[in-house]
């Protein structure tokens, strides 16, 4: 469980760097967009705030799924996991809609968007969302936590 942890520290520190890449080089953010996982929320952001990449909400993800990662190096356990894989549906859920149009919604070359712009944006959400989400799930299916942590006294186990 503390290599899911470790790969998504290093998965967060990325993406903190592509923002913080997209906030100071505004001349090339449309091009780090492409490999933004959270693409869908920084449209859902950018209806708020006109520059997505500076909107608290990319940020703050960021940060929760930093937060995750730092508990199950901390205190590993199954509802942390569960925690993990539900949040991390909540997050991809709007980049995967966002990819889903664009793809759907430019069918030729002379569109704005072409179709194979959007591999980039599938790719990132892939290593930055599914794989660690499928990680995290088939760690909570097959048990989620080696047997030395289950075994160590609780304090609900103690009291008894």
């Amino acid at each position: 469980m503390k290599r899911l942890a470790i790969y998504l520290l290093v998965v967060v520190s990325a993406q903190a760097l592509l923002y913080a890449a997209a906030a100071a080089l505004p001349a090339w953010r449309l091009t780090l967009l492409h490999f933004d996982p959270r693409v869908g929320l920084s449209a859902l952001a950018s209806l708020v705030a006109p520059d997505a990449f500076r909107a608290p909400a990319v940020w703050l993800a960021s940060g929760l799924i930093a937060w995750i990662a730092v508990s199950l190096i901390v205190s590993p356990d199954r509802r942390t996991l569960l925690n993990y894989v539900l949040t991390e549906a909540t997050l991809t859920a709007p980049s995967v809609v966002v990819i889903v149009m664009a793809y759907l919604g430019n069918v030729s070359r002379s569109a704005a968007f072409w179709r194979g712009e959007v591999i980039a944006p599938v790719l990132a959400v892939t290593v930055y969302s599914f794989v660690p989400a499928a990680w995290a799930l088939a760690l909570y299916v097959k048990g989620g936590v080696p047997r030395r942590q289950r075994d160590r006294p609780t304090a609900m186990t103690v009291a008894v």
